[in-house]
């Protein structure tokens, strides 16, 4: 290299790209500080902790809607934004193994569908024997984040009433 104007004139192929994740549409219109009266700059890329963090609060709200169809009904039909989350699933026995098995499949084709960073999802489904009506959910997959796989699983609990899914307290992501 001769001269200091060759070596200005020489630029990478392609923008510069920040290690991480593209934040997606809904991670960019949450206000993460509603009390603050200026808006900061919406993250365009998440690092590996918000990465988690979203896909976390994405299980949640996917497995927090009812669709309006029944299991039954459900079986076999392409799953669309009409039939988002899960069905109503009240009539299966969270003390049945048959039961939960069912659950787990379900769960796991939505997260397919409605989580499409987690790469080829799992779901282990427990009771929890401190809550006997209560259900452990642990929803396993692949992340892939620049070209590199890691394994990551999400504790989730399902409450005896009402259904919704909650976060594990201690944060329900694990490096697997």
């Amino acid at each position: 290299m001769g001269s200091g104007e060759e070596r200005r004139s020489l630029k990478p192929e392609g923008p510069w790209r920040r290690p991480g994740s593209r934040a997606p549409l809904f991670d960019r219109l949450i206000d993460a500080r509603p009390r603050e009266p200026e808006e900061l700059r919406p993250a365009r890329v998440l690092g590996r902790a918000e990465l988690l963090e979203s896909i976390r609060r994405e299980l949640a709200r996917v497995l927090n809607t009812r669709c309006s169809e029944s299991i039954e009904t459900l079986k076999g039909q392409p799953r669309t934004v009409v039939n988002f989350g899960l069905p109503d699933f009240f009539t299966l026995s969270p003390t049945s193994d048959r039961d939960r098995q069912r659950l787990a499949t379900l769960i796991a084709d939505a997260v397919r569908v409605y989580e499409p960073r987690l790469q080829s999802p799992a779901v282990d489904i427990t009771s929890d024997p401190s809550r006997s009506r209560e259900l452990v959910v642990v929803v396993h997959g692949t992340l892939v984040v620049d070209d590199l796989p890691e394994p990551v699983s999400f504790a989730l609990r399902i409450e005896e009433r009402g259904g919704r899914v909650e976060a594990v307290a201690d944060g329900g992501v694990e490096l697997v």
